[in-house]
């Protein structure tokens, strides 16, 4: 059994990153915010993702 996190663009409804873990713990789920952040921003440094809101459901 897998947990599935994923990370989904609001305003197109788009996936943009996604993890499978065995685990369920909070660091999993963060890792498709890391991996947004790499992408869109070049890096997962303080402040980079300045102004970035996250919503969860």
């Amino acid at each position: 059994m897998v947990r599935i996190f994923s990370a989904v663009d609001d305003c197109d409804g788009i996936c943009t990153c996604i993890h499978a873990a065995k685990v369920r713990y909070r660091f999993a789920a963060l890792e498709p915010i890391s991996q947004g952040l790499l992408g869109g921003f070049g890096s997962v440094r303080a402040d980079v993702g300045r102004g970035f809101s996250a919503a969860h459901g």
